[in-house]
């Protein structure tokens, strides 16, 4: 019968290096990376444009996109990966009052897996409410 391992690890995974690291070591010790699941919460209190500032956008980037790609380009290393899966909203499509970081980060997300489809890479972006 297969077995599964799950394993949780602990990196800033908008830092590539921290996150190579982190591969790497899994990597090498014999793993087999079958899925990656992406989930990221980020209070968007105070996110009105009014109130969108360079800093407020940069912080829901490195949250969101950064660290989604830096998991696309890893990911590339993870030759039996058969999942890739992110959570995204409904807020890229419809927009939301306010929500500029909120919606164009999970545009972003959407286009990552629209780009990894192109690529023959395994992917899917849940949209949620």
């Amino acid at each position: 019968s297969d077995t599964v391992s799950v394993s949780v690890e602990r990196c800033d995974v908008s830092d590539l290096a921290a996150l190579n690291t982190v591969f790497s070591k899994m990597i090498e010790s014999g793993k087999q990376i079958k899925g990656i699941v992406f989930s990221v919460f980020f209070d968007n209190k105070g996110s009105m444009i009014s109130a969108t500032t360079p800093e407020l956008l940069k912080q829901f980037f490195d949250a969101k996109v950064t660290s989604a790609w830096n998991l696309h380009k890893v990911s590339k290393l993870c030759l039996s990966l058969e999942h890739f899966v992110v959570f995204s909203s409904m807020n890229g499509l419809l927009g939301s009052v306010g929500g500029v970081g909120h919606a164009s980060s999970n545009v972003a997300l959407d286009r990552l897996v629209e780009l990894r489809l192109r690529e023959g890479l395994p992917a899917v972006a849940l949209q949620l409410g």
